[in-house]
């Protein structure tokens, strides 16, 4: 009976851990989102960031954490979100944000070559952003979050790219075989 009761429990505990892992991987838009949460965090090079650094243009924030394997493909998805925009012409802000600190990350810091700034903000701002899984990924256009996305998949990313350069009226240019 014990045996059973503990299974069972068991079985509860791993389906709410897969379903808060999950996410919504197809996106949501947030059209009536009210403005942007107070927003304070350094990055690991000591540049200081607010909510005024977010406002007045598209930016792109994504929750992460060092330990979290998608967070790491994120990473990289990110990289290639900010360089691809950036080669057609585009103008956007792309932060990772993490409450945890340089050295945690620094094993994944040495396997990749990133440009973006990973920010350490304090864990309240993932409380305020509403983050309930990582890594997520929010557009925000002005003061408002147009787009929320939880969890990583490849299809997803190169779908959030194409919001992206939609938003920007970028045209990607041919890429070079």
């Amino acid at each position: 009976m014990k045996k059973t009761r503990f299974l069972l429990l068991a079985e509860v505990f791993i389906i709410i851990l897969l379903l808060s892992c999950q996410g919504n991987r197809g996106g949501k838009d947030l059209k009536n989102s009210t403005g942007i949460p107070e927003f304070n965090g350094v990055d690991f090079s000591g540049r200081k960031y607010t909510e005024r650094d977010l406002k007045g243009h598209l930016t792109v924030l994504s929750f992460i954490n060092s330990w979290c394997r998608p967070c790491a493909l994120e990473l990289v998805s990110l990289e290639q979100l900010y360089r691809s925009t950036r080669d057609n012409g585009g103008s956007i802000t792309v932060l990772a944000v993490t409450y945890e600190g340089k050295d945690e990350f620094e094993a994944l810091l040495d396997t990749l070559e990133l440009g973006i700034p990973i920010v350490q903000v304090d864990s309240l701002i993932f409380y305020q952003f509403g983050i309930q899984g990582i890594p997520t990924r929010i557009m925000m256009e002005q003061d408002q979050i147009i787009i929320r996305e939880e969890g990583y998949s490849p299809l997803g990313a190169a779908e959030f790219q194409e919001r992206v350069f939609e938003k920007l009226a970028i045209i990607p240019k041919p890429r070079d075989n």
